[in-house]
């Protein structure tokens, strides 16, 4: 396709991974990144309420930077996460919006198993604004779901903005449809991005990983996280978030998830993994108790893994659902 450019305003893992790669057509631009407080290593829903006005600050400076940006150029359609910053530069564009949010799958988990820790109920009304904001601001909310295409369509009229679809994966992860025997032994890869494991913990653990052939890719590494690299294990021990999830389920290999806690979004998708029979969900307290567990009935989760239908999207896919 000619005559068209993307701009990709990103921070974190975003920047580096786009600035590691050469897309035609693109550019990337930083954005401040907005981190939740913790407290004892754990995030902390009081002192993240309590510093907005750090959030404030940063969402004023990267809706500074992106409005300079769309007025200087002709935007036809811009493609959001959940950064707020487009309630400042909403009105200086007539492009259409269009947020990608799994906030309502994360909400109507949440609301279905209603057995999940009060502690988490805070995070839930985060869950419900961000989905509120998009609702309002946004033409179009593309809703990426774990569970499809297990879940049914919902309401058109009621969710008119909505539109549920597999999840997002790199391209490299539906590329390729090989399906490889297990090794033996087992080999694992452990890739925390951002846990509430403590480094000191996780020095003690080292000795005990090794003994279960299980590797440790580094938040550092990051720029080795490719389809290549997971081809050569055959399970994992990762966060719940929505997009390493994704790319576990498009490899079709079973992983120990482990959410971050007090961290709704993460355990309401370890829940959802855990439920499709894929993995299990764990803690840093059963982590060796679920390696063991995983190592045991390994055959029963590859043989789910491999009998579920490959529902992964690659962005470049997108233009069939809208």
């Amino acid at each position: 396709m000619q005559g068209y450019s993307i701009d990709i305003f990103t921070s974190g893992n975003g920047l580096k991974y786009f600035k590691e790669r050469s897309i035609p057509n693109t550019k990337t631009y930083h954005l401040i990144p907005i981190k939740y407080s913790l407290s004892d290593n754990k995030i902390s829903t009081l002192k993240t309420i309590l510093n907005f006005s750090d959030h404030f600050k940063t969402l004023s400076l990267n809706a500074k930077k992106i409005k300079q940006h769309i007025q200087k150029h002709d935007t036809n359609t811009i493609f959001v996460d959940s950064d707020y910053s487009y309630l400042f530069w909403r009105k200086y564009t007539h492009a259409n919006i269009i947020a990608v949010n799994n906030a309502f799958e994360v909400l109507s988990t949440f609301y279905n198993k209603k057995k999940f820790k009060l502690l988490l109920i805070a995070h839930f009304y985060f869950e419900l604004a961000d989905l509120l904001i998009n609702y309002i601001i946004c033409n179009k909310i593309l809703c990426p779901c774990l569970s499809y295409p297990n879940n049914k369509p919902y309401s058109q009229i009621l969710f008119k903005k909505m539109i549920f679809i597999p999840p997002l994966v790199r391209s490299e992860f539906t590329a390729h449809s090989k399906q490889n025997a297990p090794s033996l032994p087992l080999k694992g890869l452990l890739f925390l991005s951002s846990s509430g494991v403590s480094d000191a913990i996780m020095e003690q653990y080292l000795s005990r990983l090794k003994k279960y052939h299980i590797s440790i890719l580094t938040p550092q590494m990051r720029s080795a996280f490719n389809y290549n690299l997971f081809c050569q294990y055959d399970f994992f021990i990762i966060n719940a978030g929505a997009s390493s999830l994704a790319e576990i389920m498009a490899l079709k290999k079973p992983a120990l998830v482990y959410p971050i806690p007090r961290h709704a979004e993460q355990e309401i998708n370890a829940s959802i993994y855990h439920d499709l029979k894929l993995g299990i969900k764990t803690s840093e307290k059963s982590l060796f108790d679920n390696i063991e567990k995983l190592l045991k009935y390994y055959a029963e989760y590859h043989e789910q893994n491999a009998n579920r239908k490959n529902s992964s999207l690659q962005i470049s896919k997108l233009n069939q659902y809208l």
